[in-house]
């Protein structure tokens, strides 16, 4: 089971091996004679500082910009731009269920201008797109989570819970409601699927490999998994921010926003802010981790689950 542990602590549809680089670079781990593998991860860092403040939007929702008076709920659906049919389909499923909740998707670039002019009509006909000015690519969700998190702080003060959802999991958007409206205001925690416990991943053919020389303990900082997970409770977001500004290396370092978004905001920045951490059950786990620890549950109970439809090329 540790095994299992060690190597798979995120749920995936599919899982893909990481590519098995043939390559001469590696890394001396420092105080040992042994050289280590980068993997994703760059050889040597990457530290000249990043300013986020005035260049991380290139997008608003038209619909509106913020949250208006009356919004309680943020959802920020991590999303790519080439998920239309799949953002299509959310929007179908939430339809109705909206009462104080605001939904928006997050996007970062392309290099596809027909792509490009697709996400333009898109949210021009529907006014829920957040485009961020970051390269759409799976190492970059540590930036589009950042983004969220900084969007909800300067256009929705007023919401009292944020949720980070990937564009994969289907929820319930009254339940989550729910949950909001029964955590405390005043009590800042994250709340999700709580993970502890877990070995940093050292075989390279894992897709979330990490070398010593990027994050030398062994072992994670307590974290959600990361389809879901809300952040909750007025003066949240600014203290998390801070935290990311003042006791990270994220602006920084690049080799550490390579690191897992959840590992990162719900483990890493949430510890050192002091922040608590709530463990949610009814959060999804369709993977390995629910066969082993929650076989005996009823998926028909919970509010959430992964969704492993396979979606076709969208054409606008």
């Amino acid at each position: 089971m540790q095994n299992a542990i060690d190597g798979y602590y995120h749920d995936q549809c599919n899982v893909s091996q990481q590519q098995n680089y043939i390559t001469s670079n590696y890394h001396t781990i420092p105080g040992m004679s042994t050289m280590e593998y980068p993997g994703y991860f760059l050889l040597e860092d990457n530290t000249a500082p990043i300013s986020l403040d005035h260049k991380l939007f290139r997008g608003f929702p038209t619909k509106n910009k913020g949250c208006n008076d009356n919004t309680s709920l943020l959802i920020g659906v991590i999303s790519t731009p080439s998920e239309f049919s799949v953002r299509s389909k959310i929007r179908r499923t939430f339809l109705g269920q909206m009462d104080k909740t605001k939904m928006i998707f997050l996007l970062g670039s392309t290099s596809s201008p027909k792509t490009d002019f697709c996400v333009m009509e898109e949210e021009q006909k529907h006014g829920d797109i957040l485009k961020l000015n970051i390269l759409e690519d799976y190492r970059n969700l540590t930036l589009k989570t950042y983004g969220l998190i900084s969007y909800a702080d300067k256009y929705c003060k007023n919401v009292k819970c944020v949720v980070k959802m990937d564009s994969d999991v289907e929820g319930n958007v009254e339940k989550l409601e729910d949950l909001c409206q029964s955590v405390p205001d005043n009590e800042q925690m994250i709340t999700g699927h709580i993970y502890k416990n877990i070995s940093v991943a050292r075989n390279i053919s894992s897709k979330w490999y990490v070398p010593h020389y990027v994050y030398s303990d062994n072992i994670y900082r307590t974290f959600t998994h990361g389809p879901i997970y809300v952040f909750s409770g007025y003066g949240i977001l600014p203290q998390m921010l801070k935290t990311v500004q003042e006791k990270t290396p994220f602006f920084n370092s690049e080799n550490f926003r390579k690191l897992s978004e959840d590992i990162m905001f719900t483990g890493i920045v949430r510890e050192k802010a002091g922040i608590k951490i709530q463990n949610f059950k009814a959060f999804p786990i369709n993977s390995i981790f629910q066969q082993i620890f929650i076989m005996l549950q009823s998926l028909s109970q919970w509010p959430f689950k992964k969704s492993c439809n396979v979606q076709p090329p969208c054409y606008c």
